[in-house]
């Protein structure tokens, strides 16, 4: 899966970006850190709330 698309609203203190395998989630350090739980609800096929972006 690849994306070209380029962000409305970039965060300007980004470095960088990584490829993780979706398995490893919770082992990696993500901010929000309440987003690794529910992407690990998710792959496992649990029940999890959408985010659907900022709709104003």
């Amino acid at each position: 899966m690849s994306s070209n698309k380029v962000p409305t609203n970039p965060d300007s203190y980004q470095v960088g970006i990584e490829w993780v395998d979706i398995n490893d989630i919770e082992q990696y350090r993500i901010y929000p850190k309440e987003l690794t739980k529910y992407i690990g609800k998710y792959i496992r096929k649990e029940n999890a709330p959408v985010y659907l972006g900022d709709i104003n």
